[in-house]
Formats: structure tokens, sequence, C-alpha cells
């Protein structure tokens, strides 16, 4: 018995070695060592990847950074227009303000040395002149007289005998009629034109009433005219006051000799105002 279990032993380790003989002559099959692993296949794609998104962010942020280069360059240009042409309005108007000034420096010698001038030797001024060819584009030239409310009646009646040049002729009415102590009114005037945005100017029109029917909002005239007296100086009414770009130049009237050093001396010895008005277009 116990050489036969050696034996069985025996015959048993021999199986095992030929078993792992078997085992190491078999081909072996695994990775080749030439070819890429699935790693570095998923880096290099990742990679690749990486590198495309780095182009398109690359290109994208280059198109726009072109646009708004574009759009910058665009917008100088049109500034560089507006201003151009900001300069050139900006010319045409200060010399037509220039040449309303000589016009209204002439009005006020005219009203201060003429204080019983009428309306008639005023047009016969106004035409031997040669206004409207010296200045086109006139509205109108006025005196406007400072009327203490105990004198509206004379002032009426004088007015209708001796009408302004280029209203339409109609008995003398205070519009608008409130009461006040005094009034501005057109003492001398030749217009050319006389109804600015359906308003049509009328001989008995007070310009220092602040309100009128029918038109909207505050009236700039009262400031200007008070402007004027106190400064002594040209007041300029913008053309935002009227839908037809209107601007008018105001200049003071005083007593001739009478003092005038402070604010309250000029508006003591004011006697009216002298207007020139024009096109700003």
């Amino acid at each position: 018995t116990m050489a036969r279990m050696a034996h069985a032993s025996v015959w048993l380790r021999r199986m095992c070695v030929k078993r792992r003989r078997r085992r190491s002559d078999r081909p072996k099959v695994g990775i080749d060592d030439t070819a890429p692993s699935r790693t570095g296949a998923w880096a290099s794609f990742r990679g690749f990847a990486a590198l495309s998104w780095i182009v398109l962010i690359g290109g994208v942020t280059a198109s726009l950074v072109a646009s708004a280069l574009w759009a910058h360059a665009v917008q100088q240009r049109q500034q560089s227009t507006f201003d151009a042409t900001v300069r050139s309005v900006e010319s045409v108007v200060a010399t037509e303000l220039e040449r309303q000034s000589v016009l209204l420096g002439a009005l006020q010698g005219l009203a201060e040395s003429n204080p019983e001038m009428t309306n008639r030797l005023f047009r016969a001024w106004y035409e031997g002149a040669e206004i409207a060819e010296r200045f086109p584009g006139g509205f109108g030239v006025t005196y406007l007289e400072r009327v203490p409310a105990e004198r509206v009646a004379e002032f009426a009646t004088r007015q209708e005998a001796d009408p302004p040049s280029g209203l339409p002729s109609a008995p003398f009415e205070l519009y608008p009629n409130v009461p006040a102590p005094d009034y501005c009114l057109l003492r001398l005037g030749v217009w050319e034109i006389v109804e600015i945005d359906d308003f049509q100017v009328s001989a008995g029109l007070d310009y220092c009433a602040t309100s009128i029917a029918g038109v909207q909002g505050s009236l700039p005239m009262p400031a200007a005219l008070h402007a004027a007296t106190t400064t002594g100086s040209v007041a300029v009414l913008s053309p935002e006051m009227t839908r037809s770009r209107v601007m008018a130049l105001i200049a003071p009237v005083y007593r001739v000799g009478a003092p005038t050093a402070t604010a309250e001396q000029r508006t003591a010895a004011s006697l009216g105002w002298v207007t020139a008005s024009f096109d700003a277009e």
C-alpha cells in the first residue's frame, strides 16, 4: 500500500510539471507594446478637443474685437460729421447774430433819439435803409413801449390813427386783457410775417403777458425783456420757443440822460425795447 501511494505521488508531480510546460509553451496573448494604449488614445483625443476649443474661442474673440473696433471707427466718423455740422451751424448762427446786432444797435439809436416817431416815418426809415434786402429772413423789427395801465386808452387811440406796418387793420384791443400795473405794447413796427405757428400777431398784444390762451406753456418773452432791462445788454430768445425756429434779439431803450449804473436805475429809466426777429433755419 505504501508503495502504491508513493507511486501515485510521483505520477501526480509529473502531471503537474507537464501542465506547467504546456502553459509556458503556448503563445502569449497580451497588449502589444508597440500599439498605443487606451489611456494614450484618450489623452490624444482630449488634447485635440482642447486645441479645437482654443481655436474656436480665439476666432470668436477676434471677431468680437474686430466688430468693436469697426463700430468704434463708424461712431468716430459719425461724431466727426456731427461735430463739423454743429460747428458749421454755430458759425452761421454767430454770423447772423452779429449782423442782427448791428441792426439792433441802429434801432436803439433811432428809438432813443426820436421818441415821437410815427409808424409812417419808421416804415420810411426801414425801406430807405433797405433792411429787408440787407437782413433777409427777418420776421420783423419793432419798438415795444412800456405803457402804464392809466395810459392804455390814450395809447390805443394813437395806434389806431398810426398803426404799425404789416399788421391787419383792426381796432386796437388789448390782448390778453388782464389787469396789470403796466403793459409792453407795440409802439413802432414793420412786420414781414405776422403769423407764427398758427398764432396771429395783433397790434394790441401785451408782450409782458406770462400766458396767452391757445399757447401752451409759459412765455419766454417777459423774462427776456426783464433780462435786457436789468443787464443793459442784448437778450436772445431761443429758437425752441416755436416750431418755426424763430430767434429774437432784444435790447433795452432808456430815457436819454437817465442814470443806468445799477439794475434799479436801469429799470427806472426803461422806456421799452427794440427787437429784431428772424428765422434761425
